[in-house]
């Protein structure tokens, strides 16, 4: 069976809003990710403290170390309350020794879980650090999650 001539320029039609549709969302995604870009950028030069939940990541940090997904506290060690801090921008799995006490993951890291472990493989993989972790948190943001 042929299609006809309305049916091909039906066809046609939708093909085209599509492309545009298309087109209209890569635009939208590009121009998204620049101004998250910018915006992230212009944040970090200005320096501001950190935000109280970024001593949470200290589970993300004793994950990232082979501990697993444990709390060893918002200052186990001066140079990981520190970096919890924000005053520096890495630090070794060395500066979190086998001696800290470790506990179960607190409820606030509980709760973010994901979030966290997201973290501590990010770090994991490339090395505790807020710069590396910059990679996770732009393709968050950039992806519509929350």
């Amino acid at each position: 069976m042929n299609p006809t001539a309305v049916e091909l320029i039906v066809q046609s039609m939708i093909r085209r809003s599509r492309l545009l549709d298309a087109t209209i969302v890569a635009g939208l995604f590009g121009s998204a990710l620049l101004v998250g870009a910018l915006y992230c950028r212009a944040f970090e030069r200005s320096k501001a403290p950190p935000e109280p939940w970024v001593r949470e990541l200290s589970a993300a940090v004793a994950f990232a170390c082979g501990d697993g997904f444990v709390d060893p506290g918002y200052a186990p060690t001066p140079a990981i309350a520190s970096f919890l801090e924000k005053r520096i921008d890495h630090v070794s799995c060395a500066e979190l020794p086998g001696s800290v006490p470790m506990r179960p993951p607190n409820f606030t890291q509980a709760l973010y879980r994901y979030l966290t472990l997201s973290a501590g493989l990010t770090w994991r993989l490339l090395g505790v650090s807020w710069t590396k972790l910059t990679i996770l948190s732009r393709s968050t943001e950039y992806s519509g999650s929350p």
